[in-house]
């Protein structure tokens, strides 16, 4: 098998080689034909099993040992997708599949995929590609007014008029955690050198103390291992969710101590039990604590 269609590696051709590149017919053919593989793949979903059958190492004996020389018509590729990678997959889109969380996707977000990889921008800046960087902000106002998000989390409000608010889209949970953990660390560093601004950068962070329910997914201690925030875990109550006197008998041990909050991560529908955390207490702590 060769997942490398022909042409898309040119400098590996040899003296004497000439790289056949796959022309706008050939991709439209191509391009049929994977998405009759999708369809009937989906189409076929209820009667696969969830879990796979290969053993260990099936993959490595089915694949040449170095990389081909040469492409393979994309017939031949799709054939091996039927024959060697479809066999492989743990089908999370399968209607029996009730492990983790959903992961659904639709045809109409398939198109997305592909009209988003067609443009290939990299939005860096507003320059780099100005429809990405303002799609992103208005979807994300969209994600928010249906979310009943006060206007401060908007980039506008309803004159429109920027809030200063705003956020960006994170692939996942874990980025999205990291990132805000990041920006609470910086903050918290801020604060600390307003009072001494002689304080070590190391000194201070050594300090911050980030607080979650025992009940929230071990990313947001993975992340605040990474960002070097120590974690403090809030025993839940009977039905698995984080109070608001737990979390402030922490805070003021904490504080007692000479340590110093800077992060609270509530969770709304926990992995174990889909339970909510309380943020009627929460939030208020938050707001008087951090």
């Amino acid at each position: 098998m060769s997942v490398i269609s022909r042409g898309c590696l040119p400098c590996a051709q040899g003296e004497g080689r000439r790289s056949t590149v796959m022309d706008a017919n050939e991709f439209i053919t191509a391009g049929r034909d994977t998405i009759d593989l999708i369809a009937g793949y989906h189409a076929s979903l209820g009667e696969r099993p969830v879990l796979s059958d290969v053993e260990p190492g099936y993959l490595r004996k089915a694949l040449p040992a170095e990389a081909p020389q040469d492409g393979e018509a994309f017939e031949a590729i799709l054939s091996d997708v039927q024959t060697h990678i479809i066999p492989g997959l743990t089908n999370w889109m399968s209607p029996s599949f009730a492990a983790y969380y959903p992961c659904r996707t639709s045809y109409p977000a398939m198109l997305g995929a592909l009209i988003a990889n067609a443009v290939n921008v990299v939005g860096l800046s507003w320059l780099g590609s100005p429809v990405a960087t303002e799609l992103e902000a208005i979807i994300l106002d969209w994600f928010g007014k249906m979310a009943g998000l006060p206007e401060q989390f908007l980039f506008y409000n309803g004159n429109g008029e920027k809030t200063g608010g705003g956020g960006v889209f994170e692939e996942t949970a874990s980025d999205a955690m990291m990132l805000t953990e990041l920006a609470a660390r910086q903050r918290g560093i801020a604060r600390a050198k307003q009072e001494r601004p002689d304080q070590d950068d190391h000194l201070i962070v050594s300090k911050f103390v980030a607080y979650t329910s025992d009940q929230a997914h071990f990313s947001v201690a993975k992340t605040c291992t990474l960002a070097m925030i120590k974690l403090r875990l809030v025993k839940s109550d009977k039905f698995g969710c984080m109070r608001g006197a737990e979390l402030e008998k922490l805070l003021k041990e904490d504080q007692a101590a000479g340590l110093i909050p800077v992060y609270i991560c509530a969770t709304l529908g926990t992995t174990g039990t889909c339970a909510f955390d309380c943020l009627e207490e929460i939030g208020p702590l938050g707001k008087e604590q951090l």
